[in-house]
């Protein structure tokens, strides 16, 4: 195994080299082949099968080196032969990185797991893969922290730790997040968690929100940190678990302060992929935990996107929240968009923005951006003229 993982390693490193014709950019069906075999590694690697998955991986890498996705189908690759316990072999695939994607997104990701691996205590022991058929059984949860029994005996395997959290995540995610966080409280680094945190983000559990909100805005060091805030932008919203998630936390003590550091710092497309699903949720009181936020943060950035994120919340609450930011919000381009928002809502009236206009001092632009004869233009002009006509 390890002679063809080198021969394969070593095939991609010469084709580096060479600049063969492999190495143009990939067609665009060419591109569409690539990430089906990356989903389908992705698949088998969240059913724990992480043979099957590297084989995917490395699939695509050969056959599609200059796909859209292949330095993220590299960076889990990497992923995959830690799993499996193979660090020398995926410290290559490391250094294959670096030089293939020296600009990629993934980059850091990469990093952190170059340091993991730079770090004893925290490298998986070479050549311990994950058992296969190793299960838990039904409604045997606990999970003490450390190593744990096997057959009698104590193995400090991360590996088989990492896999029984899994397992469990699987099983029942509110209570694999229970753990995890136990876990982390007697170690802030702990492997076996950090490297679950794909199976917590994939859980659709309502826990997993605040769960990653906490640990990205007060966690115990900078690595658990970035994790957290990476696997924000990353959830599956499985029954509006990240808007009852985001409604939970903000309940809270000190949570909406939390969530308010956490949409700070986190990349605005991340913010922007969490209010996308908590728009969905079936209930006015995301827009109570929205109206918090916005009231909480002085970053304009994230208070535009809940601007824009209320826009399309067919519910009244949203229609009001949107109207009280057109008439007092002291950000006039924060105003201004919240004034545009309501234009295109069916369920606001030209009356409504001419009342809003004359809370605006001076004379008020059309908004740049509409096209001429639009819905939004014709009743934003309307109310905009009548409102000047009258000065």
């Amino acid at each position: 195994m390890k002679s063809n993982s080198l021969l394969i390693t070593f095939m991609v490193a010469a084709n580096l080299l060479a600049g063969t014709p492999q190495l143009r950019a990939q067609t665009s069906a060419q591109n569409n082949q690539a990430r089906s075999l990356f989903l389908e590694g992705c698949d088998l690697w969240d059913e724990g099968n992480f043979v099957a998955a590297e084989r995917k991986f490395r699939d695509a890498l050969i056959r599609y080196p200059k796909a859209d996705q292949s330095d993220r189908t590299s960076y889990y690759l990497i992923t995959t032969l830690i799993n499996l316990g193979r660090a020398d072999e995926a410290r290559a695939e490391i250094l294959n990185f670096y030089k293939a994607y020296p600009h990629s997104t993934w980059r850091s990701d990469v990093e952190e797991k170059r340091l993991m691996l730079s770090e004893p205590s925290r490298t998986t022991p070479r050549g311990n893969s994950v058992a296969r058929g190793f299960s838990v059984p039904p409604g045997q949860y606990k999970f003490v922290p450390g190593p744990f029994p096997v057959n009698g005996h104590i193995s400090p395997s991360p590996s088989l730790e990492q896999e029984q959290l899994r397992i469990i995540v699987q099983n029942d995610a509110n209570k694999g997040i229970a753990v995890a966080r136990d876990r982390l409280k007697v170690n802030p680094s702990d492997p076996a968690v950090i490297s679950n945190f794909v199976t917590i983000a994939g859980s659709g559990s309502p826990q997993a929100f605040p769960f990653f909100v906490v640990l990205a805005g007060k966690g115990p060091n900078s690595h658990t940190r970035d994790q957290a805030r990476f696997w924000i932008g990353r959830l599956k919203n499985d029954n509006d678990a990240v808007g009852k998630g985001l409604v939970e936390i903000v309940k809270e003590k000190d949570g909406v302060p939390t969530v308010v550091e956490v949409f700070s710092r986190i990349n605005p497309a991340a913010t922007q992929n969490v209010l996308n699903q908590v728009v969905e949720l079936p209930s006015v009181e995301k827009l109570d935990a929205l109206e918090k936020i916005y009231k909480s943060t002085t970053v304009q950035p994230v208070r535009s996107q809940i601007v824009q994120s209320a826009g399309s919340m067919p519910e009244p609450a949203a229609r009001d929240f949107l109207t009280e930011v057109a008439k007092t919000e002291s950000n006039v381009s924060i105003r201004l968009a919240a004034i545009h928002t309501l234009s295109m809502r069916p369920d606001v009236d030209v009356k409504t923005l001419e009342d809003i206009l004359k809370t605006l001092i001076g004379k008020v632009p059309v908004r740049p951006g509409l096209q001429p004869g639009t819905r939004g233009q014709d009743r934003e002009v309307q109310a905009t003229r009548h409102f000047n006509s009258e000065r």
